[in-house]
């Protein structure tokens, strides 16, 4: 499956919306401009919460935590070796690990789980990211790509070019 991710944030608050291949929203995430920590909720087209994202507080940006059904589902990690940004791992509560790698400053990377391709993920026309998803869980991935996306605008923001 394919999606488009968008940013129509305004002054009150962030919000992303995620249409499928036809063009049709699928899912819209939404959380306030003004935070102490970064907290996303991702809902599906009829405004039911699938995933909810946050940092952890007073935390350097470096994991994120997805939530399903209110509970902990799955942590997203930033890999780094020295000091470059290697990527990011998905750690799923029930042990599995998704890792994306790739040219994450360009934001086009890939989403591995165990030897088998998860999803593609790709920057285009400016903010846009086109995600598409091989398989596994939609809400899963789109949640993890939304996380790594808010994490890599603050590690760019952090180390400029």
């Amino acid at each position: 499956m394919q999606y488009s991710i968008r940013e129509k944030s305004s002054l009150l608050s962030r919000e992303l919306t995620i249409d499928d291949q036809r063009g049709h929203l699928a899912f819209r995430v939404h959380g306030p401009v003004v935070r102490v920590r970064d907290e996303l909720r991702l809902e599906d087209a009829n405004g039911v919460e699938q995933a909810w994202i946050k940092d952890l507080v007073l935390s350097d940006g470096s994991t994120y935590e997805i939530y399903r059904g209110g509970t902990r589902y799955a942590d997203v990690k930033r890999i780094l070796d020295g000091d470059l940004l290697a990527g990011y791992d998905i750690v799923v509560s029930e042990g599995e690990t998704l890792r994306a790698r790739g040219d994450m400053r360009g934001r086009n990377f890939t989403i591995m789980a165990e030897r088998q391709l998860a999803a593609r993920v790709q920057r285009r026309h400016g903010d846009t990211l086109e995600v598409n998803i091989e398989h596994a869980d939609d809400v899963l991935l789109l949640a993890g790509v939304v996380a790594i996306n808010a994490m890599l605008d603050t590690w760019a923001k952090a180390h400029p070019r």
